[in-house]
């Protein structure tokens, strides 16, 4: 009997920042790729956290997944913010891909990991199931979903790893 064996190699590729707009950026933060987008749902203005998560499944390309921006710590909150910031050169309110119900991501269901979360003086507010940051203050507000007045930051999934297919 004969085994064939097929690697697979998933590996990094660089964030394409030459293709950046006046309404929409590529960036690299602490070695991800972001992509910060303001206007440009399918109304031209904002999008609802389900047109935010639309967008971040396809901008990076295919075989490539990409989320609503969900910072790990705080850190990584306010440089990301602070890129946004600096990208549209004003400040802007952006998702986060955070359930304001349990305080979870909304990707994996897994508890937000940032030790001292940034909230604006009255939330969390229990009324809503998302939140958005804003790149101005760096602090987050609950939101409803389908409000259609935020702005996208996307996060690129990247995946290194080895996987063996045995034919």
């Amino acid at each position: 009997m004969a085994v064939w064996i097929d690697y697979t190699f998933f590996s990094y590729q660089a964030c394409p920042t030459e293709n950046s707009t006046s309404t929409t950026w590529f960036k690299e933060v602490a070695g991800k790729c972001y992509y910060i987008m303001i206007r440009g749902c399918p109304d031209g203005d904002g999008c609802t956290f389900d047109e935010a998560q639309t967008v971040c499944n396809s901008v990076f390309g295919s075989h490539v997944s990409g989320i609503v921006f969900e910072p790990t710590t705080l850190d990584i909150n306010n440089a990301v913010l602070q890129t946004a910031f600096d990208a549209a050169g004003t400040s802007y309110v952006y998702w986060i891909g955070v359930n304001n119900g349990d305080v979870t991501y909304h990707s994996n269901g897994n508890p937000v990991s940032i030790a001292s979360i940034p909230w604006n003086s009255g939330h969390p507010n229990g009324a809503y199931d998302c939140v958005k940051g804003s790149s101005g203050t760096k602090k987050w507000s609950s939101n409803g979903c389908s409000s259609s007045t935020m702005y996208t930051i996307c996060e690129k999934i990247t995946s290194l790893g080895t996987y063996i297919i045995i034919h």
